[in-house]
């Protein structure tokens, strides 16, 4: 699936309607959507792999913010321009051999989140009295 896509475009669009609640503008998540895909194909030479429209919802679902690595507690509101500096940082790790740099690996667990802290953009806000529960 390349970033320029008009299937990917649609099933954006698709699942971010389903979605109640709205942090980021449609055509923000669709930029980064593309931009990921953009990265991916530049550092492997080859087009992502199809993404299903449940990782698609759960992705748009979770882009707006990332949980504490150290808890379970949503400790970070993340602002859509700060995803280039993440993505260029997570295609410039080198992770266990074997890794696909799938955009379901970026959004899973704590890869994005160490990311954040990786690029310089954390400023404060995930100490203990400013927790957020999900």
């Amino acid at each position: 699936m390349t970033h320029d896509s008009p299937i990917l475009a649609y099933m954006v669009r698709k699942e971010y309607n389903a979605i109640e609640y709205h942090p980021y503008p449609l055509g923000t998540v669709q930029w980064v959507f593309e931009l990921y895909l953009w990265l991916y194909q530049k550092k492997t030479k080859r087009e992502h792999p199809n993404v299903k429209a449940a990782q698609i919802r759960g992705i748009i679902e979770t882009m707006p913010y990332f949980e504490h690595p150290d808890s379970e507690v949503r400790c970070s509101d993340i602002d859509a321009e700060n995803y280039k500096p993440m993505m260029e940082k997570h295609f410039a790790t080198k992770y266990q051999h074997g890794c696909d740099y799938n955009i379901n690996h970026f959004f899973s667990g704590d890869i994005r989140s160490m990311r954040f802290y990786d690029s310089g953009l954390y400023d404060g806000r995930c100490d203990e009295s400013e927790d957020l529960p999900l």
